[in-house]
This record gives structure tokens, C-alpha cells and sequence, in this order.
């Protein structure tokens, strides 16, 4: 049986350009926000930060859903973290190789030294840099991290998940969102737990695991925690993607930003980012900065475009060369 869900694809999109308009809106200058004379603007850019949880509870939903349809089970646990490695890292180390790039000439263009430490790169590579006193290249980075983690932890969970008892499966679902009583850290999966649950219980209903109430029950007892933790806004973005996905059906399977939205959440401070740069000294007059902003999101999307084009699918298709059942 697989379980697909077309929404999933039209959300991934707006995810995506959700927190490339809050880069956008939030960009600094020498420390100075460009729209730091418009606080209202700034704000309502900032609802684009809630698109990083749009993308936690799509990851609970899809991750499991992938490894019901392809009959996992825990021999084949080495190939599946090897198929999502390969998924999610070349597009994220060629991401890396344009930062250096970029790096390189602005330091060459201002006669500095281009500094290359490859322990931080190691770090990078391996998802460990929370973990250390380096920085992240690009701030959204530390995302993926989180989401390689729940690779691991969904994968050694999931036996657990397709069991017959219906007792276990609900134990196992609720015990992880649980988790971030005992290892409420940032930098783990765990502080993330309910929200990524959210999407595991939806995985359960449409698996036929749970009944619908079942699925709400659960789901209810992890929005205290969301919002204890995580506050009021992120957990009414985490409810209402839960509910969009229950509840909202649509006929297209694909659509363009949805299927460049990773693309586009890996390059979009790379290629909008520099932009805003290099132009925004070019006027100080708000409705100015307004056209760059959009300039920058539309410079993001095309560069989006070629990059899912010539890079990300390429390796969406090698990566489903790594059979898992």
C-alpha cells in the first residue's frame, strides 16, 4: 500500500518561500535591518519563521509513510539512511561548495584572506556543528540537522510504529513527543518531538493504525507541550498544517514550488541574500526596497529552478536506486 498525500507537495512551497520572505523582510546591513523604520513589515515577515515547523510535521507524516510503502524493516536500516544521505546531502554539500565560492571572491574582491577551516567543514558535513563553537555557513542549516536525526530516531522507531497491537503503536508515537521532558536541548531532535509527532500520529490515521479519534486524541495532547515549549505561533502553524493535511484535498500531484522548495530553502540566502547585498545601498526609499525584496525572491526562483533541475533531482533519482525493502 502507498500512502501519498499531494497537499504535502503544495505545502513544501509555501514553506519554503515562507521563510525566504522572512529572510528577505529581515535582511541586515551592518547590523541595520532594512526595514528597521517599518516594524510592522518586519513582523509580519517574521510569521515567514514558521514555515522551518511546517516542514517538521511534513517530515513526520512523509519519512514513516516512505517507509510503510517500501516495507522497511531494520536489516535494511543502513539503506535507508544511506538513500536520505544522499537525498538531502549532495544538493546540501554543493550548497556549501557555492558558499565557498561566494566566499572566495568577496575575499579576493575586498583583498582579504579566505579563511578555510576543514574541521568546520567535517562538522557541517556530519551535522555536529551545534554541538561545537562553530557557526553554521547558512543559519537555516541547522534544520537539516534536526531533520537527519529524526531520520535516525524514525527509522530504529519504526518497527515499533507498523506493529499489530494498536497499544504499542500509540505508546511509541506518544512516549517520542514525550521525549522533550528529558532532553528538552535545542540542538537534539527531541525539543522537537511533539511537532514532528503531529505529523507521525497523521502518518498512523491514514495507515489505518488509529481512528480518527484516536489521531485527534493524541494529537491534542502534544499541543501543550508545542506551545509550552515552543510558544503560542509555532503551534498554531504546526495545528493548521496538521488540519490542511487532514482536511484539504487537492487534485494537481505536483506543483513547480513544491518540488523546488528545497532547492529554494537551501539557496535562497545564497542567491536573494547577495543581491540585497550588493543593491540595497541603492536607495533608501521604502517602496524601493520593497521592488529589491521581490527581485530577490524572484532571483532565488529561477536560480531555484536550475539548481533542482541540474542538482536535487539528480540526486532524488540516485537516491531511489538504494532500494530499501
Amino acid at each position: 500500500m502507498r500512502l501519498y498525500f499531494p497537499v504535502i507537495n503544495l505545502l513544501r512551497g509555501i514553506a519554503a518561500l515562507l521563510v525566504a520572505i522572512y529572510h528577505f523582510t529581515n535582511f541586515s546591513f551592518h547590523k541595520t535591518l532594512i526595514f528597521q523604520e517599518q516594524p510592522w513589515l518586519l513582523s509580519l515577515g517574521e510569521i515567514g519563521k514558521q514555515g522551518v515547523y511546517i516542514f517538521f510535521v511534513i517530515s513526520g507524516v512523509v519519512i514513516p509513510a516512505s517507509l510503510y510503502s517500501s516495507r522497511f524493516t531494520p536489516t535494511a536500516f543502513h539503506r535507508f539512511v544511506a538513500r536520505r544521505w544522499v537525498r538531502i546531502e549532495i544538493p546540501y554539500i554543493v550548497t556549501i561548495g557555492l558558499i565557498f565560492l561566494i566566499a572566495a571572491f568577496f575575499a579576493w574582491k575586498n583583498q582579504e584572506t579566505f579563511i578555510f577551516e576543514p574541521l568546520r567543514l567535517i562538522h557541517h558535513l556530519s551535522y555536529t556543528i551545534s554541538f561545537t563553537d562553530y557557526e553554521w555557513y547558512n543559519v537555516i542549516f541547522w534544520t537539516l540537522a534536526i531533520e537527519f536525526q529524526y531520520y535516525l530516531v524514525i527509522g530504529l522507531l519504526f518497527p515499533l510504529l507498523k506493529s499489530r497491537s494498536k497499544w504499542v503503536v500509540l505508546l511509541t508515537a506518544l512516549l517520542f513527543g514525550l521525549s522533550i521532558f528529558v532532553l528538552p536541548n535545542k540542538s537534539l531532535i527531541f525539543f522537537f518531538a511533539p511537532i514532528f509527532t503531529l505529523g507521525i500520529l497523521i502518518f498512523l490515521r491514514k495507515s489505518e493504525r488509529l481512528s480518527a479519534t484516536e489521531h485527534w486524541v493524541s494529537s491534542m495532547l502534544m499541543v501543550p507541550l508545542i506551545a509550552y515549549y515552543h510558544g503560542v505561533i509555532i503551534t498554531l502553524f504546526s495545528v493548521l498544517t496538521v488540519l490542511i493535511i487532514t482536511h484539504l484535498t487537492v487534485k494537481k500531484k505536483s506543483y513547480w514550488l513544491g518540488d523546488i522548495s528545497y532547492s529554494l530553502y537551501l539557496t535562497h540566502g545564497l542567491i536573494g541574500g547577495n543581491f540585497l547585498y550588493l543593491i540595497i545601498r541603492a536607495s533608501d526609499n521604502f517602496w524601493a526596497k520593497i521592488v529589491m525584496v521581490l527581485l530577490a525572491l524572484l532571483f532565488s526562483l529561477i536560480f531555484s529552478h536550475f539548481f533542482w533541475r541540474w542538482i536535487e533531482n539528480p540526486a532524488r533519482k540516485l537516491s531511489r536506486r538504494i532500494k530499501i525493502n
